[in-house]
């Protein structure tokens, strides 16, 4: 779709338009084409008519003939300032010279007509560079945008399909660098799944922790989870930015040097949370039958947040560090619930009440805000309950109020 054309047709009421529209530049740019007649004129008599829109081909005149740049901007800003009588009348054609609007408002002519133009464009250029099952980048990189003469443009990227990888273009640019991402995301993956193969069996997991897992899930099975863990940890580090063979030989590379170390890593991370775990498993039994049951359920459902099969994959090694904290914390709870379950209350339902703020809250929240202010509260519970521990960062009930407020009240 091309920018609107003008046609020179009453040549003294076209110049009194385009002074008047010199007139309406800042200072700073006017002082530049004065007398505005004498431009106006002058453009007039030298410049015919043609395929060209009018606002640019006197912007492309005045920039000629005086050697002072004029902004796109300050033009199209000057144009809508000015009384509607004034303002030039723009014709939008289609491919074809076909009239498809007539209007004075040119920025309301491209917010109407811009998107399908900005459509019809993505989908010739899908014609062009789409691929289904892209499973290795290009040495030339895909372009980050693709521009027609006229301005319109369009996103290349690619996008996980689940099982295979595609090359698709999109209308948005915000909307091509999410996909891309999941794109370069899904063909990593890939490319891992030998590499992964081989740490999982040369993983050193000792028959001690095998057998304590056991009760949760298979010992295999944990071997995966650490690694696909540590892999998913490496990969969301990464830009996933690639668009050529070399930029993902990089990010390759970059993964490669890393995943059997942090594996190991993870690996410690989930001895101490399993030895954790047993000192806590006999303390989450009440003495008696009924005695505070409430409370007790409650640490029942936090140890079942924290242990359950796949918690070596689910959470990211920063987190999982923390959890044999949190397990502590529960342990010193429920040895000093038995001696003031009334204390333990209060406490309990100070922590439950912001619980069940932030579930009302969970729809319009992103997974990485969730996740802060879920962690957020469990570091208030070891702060309520096992003080000693420390927290890893300042905390305290006016500080998780104030988060939860902040989201509620919106952007």
């Amino acid at each position: 779709m091309s920018e609107a054309r003008a046609e020179w047709l009453v040549p003294g009421l076209l110049e009194s338009k385009l002074a008047e529209l010199i007139r309406a530049f800042p200072k700073a740019i006017r002082r530049n084409f004065v007398p505005a007649p004498d431009f106006a004129r002058a453009f007039v008599q030298a410049v015919p008519s043609g395929d060209q829109g009018l606002l640019q081909a006197f912007s492309a005149w005045l920039t000629k003939v005086s050697g002072a740049e004029l902004p796109s901007v300050a033009l199209n800003e000057a144009n809508a300032s000015l009384p509607s009588f004034l303002r030039m009348r723009f014709r939008l054609l289609d491919a074809n010279n076909k009239v498809l609007a007539i209007g004075r408002d040119l920025i309301e002519l491209r917010r109407e007509f811009g998107t399908l133009a900005r459509e019809a464009f993505a989908v010739q250029t899908s014609r062009d560079l789409a691929r289904e099952d892209v499973r290795a980048l290009p040495a030339q990189p895909i372009p980050e945008i693709v521009m027609t003469d006229t301005g319109l443009s369009a996103f290349p990227a690619l996008v996980d399909r689940g099982h295979r990888v595609d090359l698709v273009v999109y209308e948005r640019a915000d909307d091509a660098a999410i996909a891309h991402r999941g794109g370069i995301e899904r063909l990593l993956r890939v490319v891992f799944i030998e590499k992964c193969k081989q740490a999982r069996k040369q993983l050193p997991l000792a028959p001690k922790l095998a057998l304590a897992y056991t009760a949760i899930a298979s010992p295999d099975q944990l071997r995966e989870d650490i690694v696909e863990g540590a892999l998913a940890d490496l990969i969301q580090a990464d830009p996933r930015t690639a668009r050529s063979e070399d930029s993902f030989r990089l990010s390759f590379n970059a993964i490669e040097k890393r995943l059997f170390t942090d594996c190991v890593e993870r690996l410690k991370a989930v001895e101490a949370v399993l030895a954790a775990h047993a000192d806590l498993l006999p303390k989450l039994k009440p003495p008696l039958m009924g005695f505070a049951t409430a409370n007790f359920e409650d640490l029942r459902e936090q140890h079942r947040r924290f242990v359950f099969a796949g918690f070596a994959r689910t959470f990211a090694l920063t987190r999982l560090k923390d959890l044999p904290r949190y397990l502590k914390a529960m342990r010193l709870r429920a040895e000093r619930l038995q001696n003031d379950p009334r204390k333990d209350q209060a406490r309990m339902l100070i922590v439950r009440d912001f619980e069940a703020q932030l579930d009302r809250l969970a729809p319009k929240l992103s997974p990485d805000r969730y996740d802060t202010l879920r962690f957020l509260i469990e570091e208030l519970r070891v702060q309520l309950f096992a003080q000693e521990l420390g927290t890893r960062e300042p905390v305290s009930e006016k500080r998780v109020q104030k988060a939860l407020e902040q989201v509620a009240a919106g952007p």
